[in-house]
């Protein structure tokens, strides 16, 4: 009897069976790590290629060099180090976005209600309604951005860095993408700097120190971050008009709020008529909340991809960002109320402002929650737990609202009846 064929079937099980083995063994955390490697390879290509080192083409295969010829024992991190890392820098990034978008919607209620009381933002007034209302959402609006421009800024040096640990500085003189960070950080910083200084001074009513305490540390602000966004501009290939990619729009974004914030700052110089700041600062803030929103859209779609390799395209739940603006608008008008109540401090006020601290951390969870849930949850159980939370917050935001309204005119809901 020939035993081919039986030899034959039997190799091909022996053969099926190791096929199967190894299928099985791609999981999702092998693609992950797959996907954390080559990101490791593409960065070193990237630092050799920028500190001018050659790049032996033979080494690159689809544009990522091998670390098996370049890289030494010490530099080729697990998977585990990997991950970390990736999780490190995702988490950063996120709360950037985060805190970018949060100050752009203090900057624009800032100025919508400094439009309504006839006040300039860059003016700071004792009357506790306008400080919560137009001063202070500037104050924190501003701290925001220096934190979310730190923050990118920290992110970058430790993507470079390949050491242990974290770096709090770093220099790369011969790397655009490094100025483009420290030009919106040292702006951010001066936006801060004018404002923290009229506050500990309680205003300052010279004409003349107005303008080289404030307008003229606003100018520097604005000049340093307008240089930023037209390096932004070049790194995100402008010239190339590519409109379908989000970066291209997003960098476009950023220089038309560098410019409206421009406007704003150096207005003072000119004239006095509040239009001038308030409007111009109210469409660049907007201008940056798009851009920024951009940001967090591939961000979240990057966070999709990884974490569902096997999905056929990368998605974003439409759903969880409307609830995300919910959330970062209903912080900003906690924050609106808390400094309201704080400042005016009837006796009964401190149980306002408690009410108003404890929308502001709940609401900072709930943003945290959406960085940690990429998608809803498929049990009942916890989709009807999400529910049942996002039906508080929003009764939250509607409370938020109202006292925001009640903080504009006390008289409408009649809260206040010495003064009406």
């Amino acid at each position: 009897m020939d035993m081919s064929a039986a030899q034959d079937a039997e190799a091909t099980m022996r053969v099926f069976e190791k096929v199967q083995a190894r299928a099985r063994s791609e999981t999702i955390q092998d693609i992950q790590t797959e996907i954390l490697r080559e990101l490791a390879k593409e960065e070193r290509r990237k630092d050799k290629e920028m500190n001018g080192e050659f790049v032996d083409p033979l080494l690159q295969a689809d544009g990522f060099v091998s670390l098996g010829s370049t890289m030494s024992d010490s530099e080729d991190y697990s998977s585990t180090t990997l991950n970390a890392r990736w999780e490190f820098r995702k988490i950063l990034s996120y709360w950037s976005i985060v805190t970018y978008i949060v100050g752009c919607l203090l900057f624009v209620a800032g100025c919508i209600f400094a439009e309504l009381e006839v006040a300039n933002v860059e003016k700071l007034d004792t009357d506790a309604r306008t400080k919560a209302l137009v001063t202070y959402p500037f104050v924190v609006g501003s701290t925001c951005f220096f934190i979310g421009s730190y923050i990118s800024w920290f992110r970058f040096i430790n993507k470079k860095y390949k050491g242990k640990g974290v770096r709090f500085f770093g220099y790369y003189p011969n790397d655009p993408a490094y100025w483009r960070s420290s030009l919106y950080l040292a702006g951010g910083l001066f936006y801060v700097a004018q404002n923290y200084n009229k506050i500990a001074r309680d205003g300052i009513g010279d004409k003349v120190e107005h303008k080289w305490e404030v307008t003229f540390f606003l100018t520097i602000a604005s000049t340093l971050q307008f240089i930023g966004s037209i390096l932004d501009l070049n790194l995100n290939g402008f010239f190339s008009f590519n409109y379908t990619d989000f970066y291209w729009w997003a960098s476009v974004l950023n220089v038309l709020g560098t410019i409206g914030f421009a406007i704003g700052s150096d207005a003072d110089w000119f004239t006095d008529e509040p239009g001038w700041v308030n409007y111009p600062y109210l469409l660049g803030a907007l201008a940056f909340a798009f851009g920024s929103w951009i940001y967090l859209w591939t961000w979240k779609l990057e966070q999709w991809v990884f974490y569902f390799p096997f999905e056929e395209s990368g998605r974003v739940n439409f759903t969880q960002q409307i609830w995300l603006l919910f959330y970062m608008t209903s912080l900003a008008l906690s924050i609106c109320v808390f400094v309201f109540y704080t400042t005016r401090a009837y006796k009964f006020d401190y149980f306002y402002a408690m009410l108003a601290l404890f929308g502001i951390l709940f609401n900072l969870g709930s943003i945290q929650l959406a960085n940690a849930l990429v998608k809803l949850p498929d049990d009942a159980g916890w989709g009807s737990m999400l529910a049942y939370f996002r039906f508080v917050s929003l009764i939250f935001l509607i409370l938020m609202m109202m006292a925001t309204s009640n903080v504009y005119d006390e008289c409408y809901w009649q809260t206040n009846y010495e003064d009406c």
